[in-house]
């Protein structure tokens, strides 16, 4: 690779580049790729490994990934989370009106606010007062084994009326007295909005999440 450089450049002022990939939701850096260096503005490295100094700091391009697999993946190792749906798994079974939870992200994880629904009414009436990351809830016995129309509703409502934080990292769930859980995830958005107009494919990803709970991906796709 071709270089120029100043010879009387100063090593400590070299910077690495890298494009650092993370996951949207927890923020850990799924993994990196590294571009050039740079050494002050008169030397440029691309690809260069003849020995110069680490030097300090450094430069990276974030990069937030939203591939739907990667969403849940990252939401089935949070422990809170595995913790509500445990609970909404024995709402659904125990209870004759429908609980949920409203998800946002906070700067320590995700917060929860407590919602439900009137007794042997299967729904949840709702207004959020602020951003919305996403929506569990549960289906108790004798109601829907999957999203309902009105389920669907609620998650372009919720896009509508301004509160979803990032259309594309936004999860809707429902757990059922059935012992399973089902999750729907914007993977494109003018497809979702065009969903109540017309049948989209889909495709289902299974994931095991738990002996007692699996979870199925939903994902709107072309």
């Amino acid at each position: 690779m071709r270089l120029t450089c100043s010879t009387t450049k100063d090593v400590e002022t070299c910077i690495h580049w890298y494009i650092v990939y993370t996951n949207r939701i927890t923020g850990e850096v799924v993994y990196e790729e590294y571009l050039y260096t740079t050494c002050g503005n008169s030397c440029v490295y691309e690809e260069c490994d003849s020995g110069i100094s680490e030097g300090e700091g450094g430069g990276s391009i974030i990069i937030e990934i939203d591939d739907p697999c990667t969403v849940m993946q990252a939401l089935t190792q949070d422990a809170s989370f595995i913790s509500k749906m445990n609970e909404l798994g024995n709402a659904a079974t125990t209870l004759n009106y429908e609980r949920g939870f409203l998800m946002t992200n906070q700067a320590n994880g995700i917060s929860y606010t407590t919602i439900q629904g009137q007794p042997n009414n299967p729904e949840i009436g709702f207004t959020p007062n602020f951003p919305l990351s996403g929506l569990i809830h549960s289906h108790y016995t004798g109601t829907y084994s999957s999203f309902s129309g009105q389920d669907v509703r609620a998650m372009y409502e919720i896009y509508h009326n301004g509160y979803m934080i990032d259309p594309l990292a936004f999860t809707s769930t429902v757990v059922t007295s059935q012992g399973t859980a089902y999750t729907m995830i914007i993977e494109n958005l003018n497809t979702f909005l065009d969903f109540l107009k017309k049948i989209s494919v889909m495709k289902l990803i299974l994931i095991h999440l738990s002996p007692r709970i699996t979870f199925t991906l939903l994902a709107i796709v072309f």
